[in-house]
């Protein structure tokens, strides 16, 4: 077991120093892309594609560095699923410049700290970030959840602001589709409702483990 640990913990640091160096040099490199493409447009550069040039240097930075950040995020949930979920909410979507309200009562938070088994915590929370990437990719404004603990079921309400996330007129696209079939492998359910100010999601997780 000691040398099995070793081994685990030798990967582990190898990946943080790879993650490291990926962030210091591509992350540097587009970081300098960013600052040169605002320099050309304060220049006032008659490139007509500079502007949206410049957007998507803003995206690929924030996409990478919340990736590079994401790296620890699967021990703060497994740690405290409401606290460490609240402060990834807040970290990503602070890194692309949107915001988001997240609420859970206290009773919830108590409830899920004693019933929500470590074995669902991971699934259910990939899950929430494939709905959290799609909305900072399509979204906009502010997005909310909410998380509700009840006897024997996890609910969770999610609103993408803006426009409807891999929607199309003939029925679920190709992200919702996934992620009703990822629910249902938890013995869950998730359902889809397009409203006044986006996309609204309500998943149902059952608070025992799968067997």
């Amino acid at each position: 077991k000691g040398a099995v640990r070793k081994r685990l913990q030798t990967r582990a640091l190898e990946k943080r120093n790879a993650l490291a160096d990926l962030h210091d040099h591509l992350g540097g490199l587009l970081t300098d892309l960013d600052l040169s493409v605002a320099m050309l447009i304060r220049e006032g550069s008659q490139e007509s594609g500079l502007p949206q040039l410049a957007q998507l240097t803003r995206q690929a930075l924030a996409a990478f560095r919340d990736g590079i950040a994401a790296d620890g995020d699967l021990e703060l949930v497994e740690e405290n699923f409401v606290d460490g979920l609240h402060l990834i909410l807040t970290r990503r979507y602070s890194t692309f410049e949107r915001r988001i309200r997240f609420e859970c009562r206290e009773e919830s938070e108590g409830l899920l700290q004693s019933s929500l088994p470590l074995i669902l915590v991971r699934p259910i929370y990939l899950i929430l970030r494939e709905l959290v990437t799609n909305d900072l990719k399509y979204g906009a404004g502010e997005s909310e959840m909410e998380v509700i603990a009840e006897a024997d079921h996890l609910r969770i309400r999610f609103l993408s602001a803006g426009k409807p996330v891999e929607s199309s007129s003939s029925g679920t696209g190709i992200g919702m589709e996934n992620i009703e079939r990822r629910a249902r492998t938890l013995r869950g359910a998730a359902s889809f409702a397009t409203e006044e100010r986006g996309l609204g999601v309500s998943l149902k997780f059952p608070l025992s483990q799968v067997t």
